[in-house]
């Protein structure tokens, strides 16, 4: 963990759909006991990422989580706290979220 704690994993549970907004999206998920906490992260993998034909632009702060013709675009997307390996992460709220449709439709914010 970020924390250097360790979690044992309990298992993995693979090809499950999730449903954000109105795009459905294959994701493996590790279980761990961590207990319940309503700011606890999700760690999407480069597996993930590559699945969803994922762009990240650091710039504008944005994550495009693409689906053929329908993508999602992560608004804050921002860098996370630095870890004491040197290593960095991004994150952003999902409440920041929202369809946006095809990607042709898409505007360039400035």
């Amino acid at each position: 963990m970020t924390d250097k704690s360790l979690k044992l994993a309990h298992g993995v549970v693979k090809n499950v759909l999730v449903k954000v907004e109105d795009l459905f999206l294959h994701a493996d998920f590790v279980v761990l006991d961590m207990g319940e906490d309503k700011n606890s992260s999700i760690i999407l993998g480069r597996p993930f990422l590559a699945t969803e034909r994922a762009l990240v632009d650091v710039e504008q702060g944005e994550l495009v989580l693409r689906m053929h013709e329908d993508y999602l675009v992560f608004k804050d997307f921002r860098p996370s706290h630095q870890s004491d390996d040197g290593g960095t992460g991004m994150k952003s709220e999902l409440t920041n979220s929202s369809l946006q449709g095809p990607l042709t439709e898409v505007e360039q914010s400035s």
